[in-house]
């Protein structure tokens, strides 16, 4: 399957003019520490635990507040609901529901509380389970979060693709001819790393494209890559709403991290305290998985 073909797979001919062209890792990465907590999904077997914290890896805060959790499946139009409450482990933990086969999407919301300085903070968190590309067109319609970011795979289950089941770029091998492998960038902060992975990333807010005021595509969003331990590699910032991201040293079956901010101008009021911004603050983990074998 070329590179064409696949990305069309997952993201449908009208979003594919938007990410050709793109890759994340080719806009100079901004190293910070500065980094705002989010909402992270973890997962442990059946046992989910949804944290509060600037990393995937860092320990979450103890001051979470109330945070909505469901499950969208792709087999049935309603959510379940998926009751999270305080773990002794810290963040806040559920049992996934019995039974529960991908494709699915896990959601979590923390509703906007408080009013600083006119602007309102909401945070998403999803975490998906797909069983081929093409499940990403339901699981989008499904979504309930008003800011989605979802990390798609167009060679989850290509064992072809890049020459073996990995889907990895080999060290020595910076141009690679096969589809699906993350091309050698230069100048980027990207140190000759090697073995990492390119997937593609889809902002969604409220389930379609982010188009600004005068119905452009897209609004500006700044996006975080986290590696497979949780550490953070690179923020950048662009409008272009589809992405391809780089995932250093991704092993096959590693996880990936990706957070999101939109600022969206939306005027209401909380508690009587006035707003004009509406900051969504989403994130997404999903595993690399390009072996016959359901996703995360």
């Amino acid at each position: 399957m070329g590179l064409r073909a696949a990305m069309v797979a997952v993201l449908g001919p009208a979003l594919l003019l938007a990410a050709l062209g793109w890759e994340g890792g080719a806009v100079p990465a901004v190293y910070t520490d500065d980094l705002p907590p989010v909402l992270w999904f973890r997962r442990d077997g059946e046992r989910v635990t949804v944290t509060l914290a600037s990393t995937p890896s860092a320990s979450s805060s103890a001051t979470m507040g109330a945070v909505n959790g469901s499950v969208q499946r792709m087999a049935s139009p309603r959510p379940l609901p998926l009751p999270l409450r305080p773990s002794s482990g810290g963040g806040l933990a559920a049992r996934l529901p019995s039974a529960l086969g991908a494709p699915f999407m896990l959601e979590a919301a923390r509703p906007g509380v408080a009013v600083a300085n006119g602007v309102l903070t909401m945070l998403w968190a999803n975490a998906d389970a797909a069983t081929t590309p093409n499940d990403w067109f339901g699981l989008q319609s499904l979504a309930l979060n008003d800011l989605e970011i979802t990390l798609r795979d167009a060679y989850m289950h290509d064992p072809g693709a890049d020459g073996g089941e990995t889907g990895l770029l080999a060290p020595g091998d910076p141009y690679p001819s096969a589809p699906g492998r993350c091309a050698k960038t230069e100048g980027a902060g990207w140190k000759n790393a090697s073995m990492d992975a390119c997937v593609i990333a889809v902002l969604n807010l409220r389930r379609s494209l982010p188009f600004k005021p005068d119905g452009s595509c897209c609004a500006t969003a700044t996006l975080s890559t986290f590696d497979s331990q949780g550490r953070h590699v690179s923020t950048f910032s662009s409008d272009a709403g589809v992405y391809i991201l780089r995932f250093p040293h991704a092993l096959n079956n590693t996880l990936m991290h990706v957070s999101a901010t939109l600022a969206e101008g939306v005027e209401g009021a909380v508690g009587g305290v006035p707003y004009r911004t509406v900051l969504h603050r989403a994130t997404a983990t999903a595993r690399l998985v390009r072996t016959w074998s359901p996703a995360l």
